[in-house]
């Protein structure tokens, strides 16, 4: 049974494959969107079971590690904290960012219903209660304080959907008139033959 307490040495097969789990697990919870789950309680559930299983499981002692190495642990756990510091400015700013595209968006799709609503009397009788236009981040700091605390995991992450999607939709927006002018040629006949203009 020796074997067992060395499972999750460093640098083995199943550390390697721990590491790979529980980053995936961490990525789901903290991409999470929704600001009242209990993700970011999860995550951190995770977090402690890996780090049992590497302490007991992973040969020599993280925490007498720890111990024998006192320095370069502190500024490593500020450095954790000054980056995540960071990280969490950056990403809320991609989040505002992100919802301001999304009212544009909206506003520009936005045509009124017949009862003579203005834009401004329709977008406040869709928001919740309690909600403004302009997010506030006392009412994401669940949401805020989850990117701090698993900043790599929410930077891979963001990294992945973020700036590929927004790369993506920069392109969408430059293409999107030869998209229509293909539509419009492949259904040409069909709307002559069958929808003729008007005289």
């Amino acid at each position: 049974m020796d074997w067992l307490w060395t499972l999750l040495v460093f640098g083995g097969f199943w550390f390697w494959a721990a590491v790979v789990v529980e980053s995936l697990f961490l990525i789901f919870w903290v991409s999470s969107d929704n600001e009242e789950s209990s993700s970011g309680f999860w995550a951190t559930v995770s977090v402690i079971i890996t780090v049992l299983l590497f302490q007991f499981l992973g040969g020599p002692s993280l925490l007498r590690m720890v111990a024998e190495n006192p320095w370069p642990t502190l500024f490593s756990v500020g450095g954790y904290f000054f980056i995540g510091t960071i990280w969490g400015v950056i990403k809320w700013y991609l989040y505002v960012l992100q919802k301001k595209e999304e009212y544009e968006e909206e506003k520009a799709a936005y045509t009124p219903d017949g009862r003579g609503r203005t834009w401004e009397e329709y977008i406040r009788n869709k928001m919740p209660k309690g909600t403004t236009i302009v997010p506030q981040a006392a009412k994401h700091k669940a949401r805020i304080l989850r990117w701090m605390t698993f900043w790599p995991w929410s930077a891979v992450w963001s990294l992945l959907n973020d700036v590929v999607r927004r790369v993506f939709h920069f392109l969408y927006t430059k293409i999107k008139w030869t998209l229509q002018r293909i539509a419009d040629s492949v259904f040409h006949d069909i709307m002559t033959k069958d929808f003729p203009p008007r005289q």
